[in-house]
């Protein structure tokens, strides 16, 4: 009878509804689980893609680390020549600041030999 199609449609109709409502939720989590997933590894991938073992450039020491997905310190030294032109850490800390609030600070930058100095930068990123 068209009554009991009618029932049958609208109990299909909901089951489907619920359906879709659960797969809407299980993408929304998969798509913040990528996002947080991203922005964890965004911080250490610009460390391992600007990090430098060149002199010229600059050679990097990391003396400390403590990260999370929020935030990070970073505790630098940096043996550079005098006569370079842009500084790893100064790259480091311009694509950071895409996404992150950063806070830098020079606690000291004497030189050591010839035309080398070394510094010491505490790098601090949030969100």
């Amino acid at each position: 009878s068209k009554k009991d199609n009618l029932k049958e449609l609208a109990r299909v109709d909901a089951v489907l509804s619920n359906m879709i409502k659960n797969l809407i939720s299980k993408y929304e989590k998969l798509m913040m689980f990528y996002k947080n997933w991203v922005n964890s590894r965004r911080f250490l991938y610009t460390l391992y893609r600007n990090w430098s073992n060149d002199i010229q450039k600059g050679w990097l020491i990391l003396e400390n680390l403590v990260y999370n997905n929020d935030s990070a310190v970073l505790s630098i030294y940096e043996i550079y020549s005098a006569e370079r032109k842009e500084s790893p850490i100064d790259k480091i800390l311009k694509d950071l600041n895409l996404y992150y609030k950063v806070k830098n600070e020079i606690l000291f930058d004497s030189p050591i030999l010839m035309d080398l100095k070394v510094r010491k930068v505490i790098l601090k990123f949030f969100k």
